[in-house]
């Protein structure tokens, strides 16, 4: 371990002494040790527990330098915090930070699809001790961007890679947007998670659509749940934050 990570755990550990002090500090909803926290992703089971991952900053109470945090359950309830899973490697493609993703179970082997910054990228990474420490993947960044058809007119974003088992391959929706038209979920197929072919937009917005249909100019955080005869589609509007249901 590094001497500036020792200095960065630290840290974390003498707030989260002092913050669990704070009378005004909730103590049943799940809450970070200390600092900067936001999306929740990448909730798994495994092996008879809980695994919650979410957005974190270790050095303060704002948005910079986002980590993976970890927290585990057996009941949803109760909850104790794990080592960070993700944190930026200097000179990767997750440099400027680890945003949001999924886990998965691939085969017997946690895996988890992230977003690395910048610019926005899709990167791998794998578990062998049961999610105490993480690996990622030599490949990294497994998708480089947005699409060469559709690159400019995204802005450049791209990122919140949620990922399922269809079939015999997987797939994977991305939140988007187009430029002067509105937000965009993409939609890629894949046999080894390594390699991934676009495959069209699934949805597309309209932001010069009025209320109560405004769909907002960018879609993040997308989630795909299928209940077998139907499936919905999950996505967080920007602008202004809010959430809409497409069941298809």
């Amino acid at each position: 371990m590094t001497s500036s990570t020792e200095t960065r755990l630290r840290k974390v550990r003498l707030a989260t002494e002092r913050d669990y002090q704070d009378p005004h500090r909730p103590q049943y909803h799940f809450l970070p040790p200390a600092n900067w926290m936001n999306d929740p992703n990448g909730l798994i089971q495994w092996r008879g527990r809980y695994h919650l991952f979410y957005q974190y900053n270790p050095n303060g109470a704002f948005h910079a330098s986002i980590h993976w945090g970890h927290a585990v359950s057996e009941d949803l309830v109760h909850w104790r915090d794990w080592p960070i899973a993700l944190a930026p490697t200097p000179g990767g493609p997750d440099a400027e930070g680890c945003w949001s993703g999924c886990a998965i179970d691939h085969d017997g082997v946690p895996t988890m699809a992230y977003t690395g910054v910048d610019p926005q990228v899709v990167c791998l990474a794998t578990s062998d001790d049961d999610l105490m420490t993480w690996q990622k993947h030599p490949l990294n960044p497994v998708i480089e961007g947005p699409p060469d058809s559709i690159r400019a007119r995204t802005g450049g974003d791209f990122r919140d890679p949620f990922v399922w088992r269809g079939d015999d391959r997987w797939y994977m929706v991305i939140g988007s947007r187009l430029v002067d038209q509105g937000g965009m979920i993409l939609l890629y197929q894949s046999e080894d998670l390594l390699h991934w072919r676009y495959v069209r937009p699934l949805l597309i917005g309209d932001a010069q659509r009025t209320e109560p249909f405004w769909t907002g100019t960018m879609w993040e955080c997308p989630n795909w749940i299928d209940f077998g005869a139907e499936q919905a589609l999950l996505i967080s509007m920007q602008t202004p934050p809010s959430e809409l249901l497409y069941v298809g």
